[in-house]
């Protein structure tokens, strides 16, 4: 289980918490993950159902040979597992970034779907520390699910919102549990912050003068029409 080492109402105390942590290892390199519920598990998509779990490596076959007529690049193995991700197909592969404003970003993205506000949860970012960088080898980009340790994968530049979002992806041997239970605790581990539900209106503004906004993070028209309508149905003054 991830050490919760705050729990935020304001960005500066969320600034205060990141830099702390950053200067307890700064030899070490980190990386965060912001998720919309303070309880949720680091457990890759395709870990979450038995039935997805059993059809990992045919959904991903299958997606690679299919989508071969799309790409006009030579990928290898772990790169078209990258390009599942990021096109929504279920992977062993859990998003990361070496951002954590747009950890944060992620972390308070509004919840339309749920109209209660006293039903919405408190947000989280989980902060990865590692203390060696281990990249996959050459025989587990050749085969993915080769890999016997949690493994950094650097993605290709796939398309701009990879770039724009400084990702970065987790690959772990046995996708159908929680990374934390994973870690191996000399050379990494994870702590969270938790933050308020209240805030999070308050903090998705803050963050925007800061550059990181829907648009700014999906740069496409997608993400001009999300950054456009968020601050029409969800204006807040500081």
């Amino acid at each position: 289980m991830s050490e919760i080492i705050g729990q935020i109402k304001t960005f500066e105390e969320y600034h205060d918490l990141i830099i702390k942590r950053l200067k307890e290892e700064s030899n070490d390199r980190f990386y965060f993950r912001g998720v919309s519920h303070k309880d949720y598990k680091l457990r890759p998509k395709v870990g979450r159902e038995t039935k997805l779990l059993d059809k990992e490596e045919s959904m991903f076959i299958r997606f690679k040979n299919s989508g071969r007529r799309f790409i006009h690049y030579s990928y290898c193995s772990m790169d078209w597992l990258c390009l599942a991700q990021h096109h929504g197909l279920p992977t062993r592969l859990l998003d990361w970034t070496t951002n954590p404003i747009v950890a944060l970003f992620f972390a308070v993205k509004p919840m339309p779907h749920i109209k209660d506000d006293s039903e919405k949860p408190d947000r989280a970012v989980f902060i990865l520390r590692v203390e060696d960088i281990k990249e996959p080898s050459d025989d587990e980009n050749d085969d993915p699910f080769s890999v016997k340790n949690i493994k950094i994968v650097r993605p290709p530049a796939i398309s701009p919102r990879i770039t724009a979002q400084a990702a970065m992806f987790t690959t772990q041997p046995q996708p159908g549990i929680d990374l934390e239970n994973l870690v191996e605790q000399k050379k990494m581990d994870i702590k969270k912050i938790i933050i308020h539900k209240d805030r999070c209106d308050v903090l998705r503004k803050i963050i925007a003068r800061y550059g990181i906004h829907p648009f700014s993070l999906f740069p496409d028209l997608d993400g001009l029409a999300k950054h456009i309508s968020m601050f029409v149905k969800w204006p807040v003054k500081i």
